[in-house]
């Protein structure tokens, strides 16, 4: 079980609550980037802070006598609604089972005594999405609550989302192999692969594309495993939610590519194109 971070836990709570520093048990620290435990504070005092913020960030605390519950709304075919209620203690298990549940729409949201309010919502084949808080229909005490809940829940599906990407990556590489295929024929270019784009047939294997230009093919959604593609011309495609799987890219052109969630992988590394290439050419790596 992964060991909670009380700092992090508890400058959450004192930020929220707008603690004055003098009694605040964290503070920010310019050289770490990060807040961290003030040096005059007594252990005694940090597990005090501690149990008070869990209390009230995880919901467990009565609201002027209403205890806060979560509730996890789904719509499936035929317009069928669905409604689970999960304690604020529990509610890993409903975010799991907010993601593993597929449906027309799926809400997640608190109830406070009889009122409910919605704060996630994702709509089929489309990202989860934060919903507007009810500004003048719910009591300003309950405001900072909704709105911490709604964050923390957002934050840890964005974390659960990158985690499945990186292991459908990992996953996806091993079954490809690392050994690019020294014999295969030149892949018959520009006509093939518009067809096969538009078929939506967009997996790409072992293929010979070296010194081929793309500029005129939308590559989106693309998977490369084990391709030759050394000295391509990728300028100004189309290249969101590429991945390329253990391919040669020495020397390939980058310049004005979308590069949005573009990603090779190879040699156990894997590296994000849009937060790495700075130039117009992909720097020189026998690993690429």
């Amino acid at each position: 079980m992964q060991q909670e971070d009380k700092c992090t836990i508890i400058s959450d709570f004192e930020n929220l609550k707008d603690i004055p520093y003098q009694e605040r048990c964290t503070e920010y620290s310019e050289t770490f980037g990060m807040y961290v435990f003030k040096l005059d504070c007594r252990q005694d005092k940090i597990n005090e802070r501690f149990a008070e913020a869990k209390s009230y960030l995880e919901g467990r605390v009565l609201a002027n006598g209403k205890k806060l519950i979560a509730v996890f709304s789904k719509t499936i075919a035929g317009n069928i609604q669905d409604t689970a209620r999960y304690q604020m203690a529990s509610e890993k298990e409903m975010l799991i089972r907010f993601c593993t549940t597929d449906a027309q729409e799926k809400k997640l949201g608190v109830q406070v005594g009889e009122d409910v309010y919605m704060l996630v919502r994702q709509e089929k084949g489309c990202p989860a999405e934060m919903l507007t808080l009810p500004f003048g229909l719910c009591e300003e005490r309950y405001m900072e609550r909704l709105d911490f809940t709604r964050n923390r829940w957002m934050r840890q599906l964005e974390q659960w989302k990158e985690q499945e990407l990186e292991g459908q990556i990992k996953r996806t590489a091993e079954v490809a192999g690392s050994i690019l295929e020294t014999k295969q024929a030149v892949f018959p270019y520009a006509k093939e692969i518009k067809k096969r784009m538009e078929n939506c047939e967009k997996v790409f294997r072992e293929e010979r594309m070296e010194g081929y230009d793309f500029r005129e093919v939308n590559l989106q959604g693309a998977i490369f495993l084990n391709c030759k593609l050394a000295g391509s011309n990728f300028a100004g495609v189309n290249l969101e939610d590429v991945f390329f799987f253990n391919c040669d890219l020495k020397g390939c052109i980058w310049y004005g590519a979308m590069l949005n969630n573009c990603v090779a992988y190879g040699k156990g590394e894997q590296l994000r194109m849009s937060d790495r290439i700075t130039t117009s050419v992909l720097p020189e790596r026998r690993d690429w």
